[in-house]
């Protein structure tokens, strides 16, 4: 958020939304909740509830010394799963630590959202897209607060999922984007990319 306000004249600080894939997708949600800043998350293919069957999956796989090769598992492996397995944390702690890591507990503090999840994802399932849904209309998030698009055959690529990327426009904001013209004067080219067209 910083960085996008560092832009001068091309940002305007209410209106600044968040794009996330996969794992980037469920930091732009999380990011979103504590920072008023960001007025909408379009979220790509991301998990969003480390409770599910999902993760679970994960935690019996790491336990049995095969973690799954995805961002992130390493890390939850070696602060929480393995310390779990030898007793130095209990399942309570390692619960309330996977909560925090999953948006589906803090819809009531998200802001706009737009989903966007292939049915054929082999890398995050669609049921954490359906998840995420079912949880943001139980609390009566409807368009333009919340809109989710489930793609049919669709896999763990923008790609795949015919029509989800618009460069024209940012949909869960519904103000047209401007071309990138670079980073702002004095700021590191690595802190900036090209947009994905």
């Amino acid at each position: 958020v910083a960085a996008a306000s560092a832009t001068g004249r091309q940002s305007h600080p209410s209106r600044i939304g968040a794009l996330g894939l996969s794992r980037g997708a469920t930091v732009a949600l999380l990011a979103a909740i504590p920072d008023p800043r960001i007025a909408a998350v379009v979220e790509f293919f991301g998990p969003t509830d480390f409770l599910d069957a999902f993760a679970r999956g994960i935690v019996r796989d790491a336990l049995q010394g095969r973690p799954p090769d995805l961002p992130g598992v390493a890390a939850l492996n070696t602060q929480f799963i393995q310390p779990l397995a030898r007793g130095d944390l209990t399942i309570a702690d390692v619960r309330a630590q996977l909560i925090r890591r999953s948006p589906v507990y803090f819809v009531d503090q998200l802001p706009a959202v737009e989903l966007h999840h292939g049915t054929a994802d082999s890398i995050v399932p669609v049921a954490e897209a359906e998840r995420l849904t079912q949880v943001m209309q139980a609390a009566g998030r409807t368009a333009p607060a919340f809109q989710s698009y489930l793609f049919d055959g669709g896999n763990h690529d923008p790609l795949t999922l015919p029509g989800s990327l618009r460069p024209d426009r940012l949909p869960a904001i519904g103000y047209p984007l401007r071309p990138f013209s670079g980073p702002p004067p004095g700021a590191g080219a690595q802190a900036f990319r090209q947009p994905f067209r």
